[in-house]
């Protein structure tokens, strides 16, 4: 069958690869329009095909955000909650290395030992001979830590805190003897003793000095 050269010629002899369609016959108005629209429904499909992958990479990036956040998240709750237990550690540390008590003995016109002692809780003392005293100059001494605690168990319980300030007769040849207790606040309390102070202060300041003369080599004098 035959129809003119405007229309598709299809012929059972021709096998070629435009099924029968002759080779004048593309230069047809109509095929020429069948192809436009073969390229218009492509551009369409690629078009719709690059629409649909743009959300698909534009909302990964959130995702990759939250997942980053989730993950610093345990980090900082973990950093915080490892920051207070540093806090009474370091307080521990500080009252470990500061001074509780200072204690001093002045010259006088004769033979007194003159010394000044900085005494720290585990015991350490850090001793100072001025006059009269077989070790002069700086020296790095140890006292018993029991010594320490007594010393501040005796203080609270004579009720250090509110003793007078300065207990003396006014005589100018008498040695003082100086002692500083850090109270409980943080506050030191000084108390300088010549004359007519109680006899548990003088108790106390007599067991502490006796304690830090043995380390010192003066020789300490019994009372019996």
């Amino acid at each position: 069958m035959r129809v003119n050269e405007r229309t598709l010629t299809f012929t059972r002899s021709h096998r070629g690869p435009v099924f029968g369609i002759r080779p004048a016959t593309l230069t047809c108005p109509l095929m020429r329009s069948c192809l436009s629209l073969l390229l218009a429904l492509l551009l369409l499909i690629t078009s719709a095909q690059a629409q649909q992958t743009r959300p698909a990479s534009g909302k990964a990036k959130p995702a990759t955000v939250k997942k980053l956040k989730a993950k610093t998240k345990p980090r900082a709750a973990a950093t915080k909650s490892v920051a207070p237990a540093a806090k009474p550690v370091a307080k521990a540390k500080e009252a470990e290395e500061a001074p509780v008590i200072v204690f001093k003995k002045t010259p006088c016109y004769g033979s007194c030992p003159h010394y000044e002692a900085t005494i720290y809780p585990d015991g350490r003392v850090a001793y100072l001979g001025y006059r009269n005293v077989p070790r002069m100059g700086a020296a790095q001494l140890q006292l018993p830590p029991a010594v320490v605690g007594n010393v501040l168990s005796q203080a609270r319980e004579l009720n250090f805190a509110g003793l007078q300030d300065l207990y003396s007769k006014g005589a100018t040849d008498m040695p003082a003897t100086i002692i500083t207790i850090i109270q409980p606040d943080g506050k030191p309390k000084t108390v300088q003793v010549e004359e007519g102070a109680p006899q548990p202060l003088q108790d106390l300041l007599k067991y502490l000095g006796d304690e830090l003369e043995k380390q010192i080599g003066v020789p300490v004098v019994s009372d019996h």
